[in-house]
């Protein structure tokens, strides 16, 4: 199944024998590799996220374009969130999941 919002795969009843509603860690299939698809990323966005939580030259247009990349990059921050997004869509646990407390 795809969300047609991300692109991204949303597992679904063959994925697990549990739906993601009442799921646990015990649920998992040790060794189980899920392919989650994309989420388009404009330069923009990555602009923005750099500039304001990343401010690194390889993030920086005119900067980036003398640097190794030869360009600008994706913050590795930006990429986590990311992921974080695709994670709690399609696979977090509603019934297992916690907070850190400290």
């Amino acid at each position: 199944m795809t969300d047609l919002y991300s692109g991204t795969r949303l597992l679904g009843s063959q994925d697990f024998a549990v739906p993601v509603e009442h799921r646990y860690f015990e649920d998992n299939d040790p060794g189980a590799v899920y392919e989650y698809g994309h989420l388009p990323v404009s330069e923009e966005t990555i602009l923005r996220s750099a500039g304001e939580f990343d401010p690194q030259r390889r993030h920086d247009v005119e900067a980036a374009r003398t640097g190794p990349f030869g360009g600008i990059i994706a913050s590795g921050w930006h990429s986590v969130v990311l992921i974080m997004r695709i994670f709690v869509d399609h696979h977090l646990s509603h019934v297992a999941s916690l907070a850190s407390r400290g």
